[in-house]
């Protein structure tokens, strides 16, 4: 069972370019899994909560992102990703990234 610190701000957003790729890495992903082109612009806003295990010494981040994208009908649109950011419990300990949600900030139909 995990152990969640509640969620806080990210201060500084902007200027943060872990939380920037981040987001930028979950737009790939929904790509990916959709077929969707979408491009990043920007994290607008986001929480975070940390989290460990105490089964294992390894923790991570849980991040709340609210992201900025252009659509392929070339509209700038919100949405809101769900992402949790952890290390590898087995050499060669990289980041593991498991992106749980992406979805608008509001629904419209439009035009792949």
């Amino acid at each position: 069972m995990s152990i969640m610190s509640a969620f806080k701000p990210i201060e500084d957003i902007n200027d943060n370019l872990e939380v920037q790729d981040l987001g930028n890495l979950t737009v790939d992903d929904h790509n990916k899994k959709t077929g969707e082109n979408l491009k990043f612009v920007r994290v607008v806003n986001g929480l975070a909560a940390s989290f460990s295990d105490p089964i294992s010494p390894l923790g991570g981040v849980l991040y709340e992102l609210v992201l900025e994208a252009i659509t392929t009908s070339k509209i700038n649109w919100t949405y809101k990703a769900r992402v949790s950011k952890s290390k590898a419990i087995t050499p060669p300990f990289h980041m593991l990234y498991s992106f749980q949600s992406f979805k608008p900030v509001l629904e419209y139909e439009h035009q792949h």
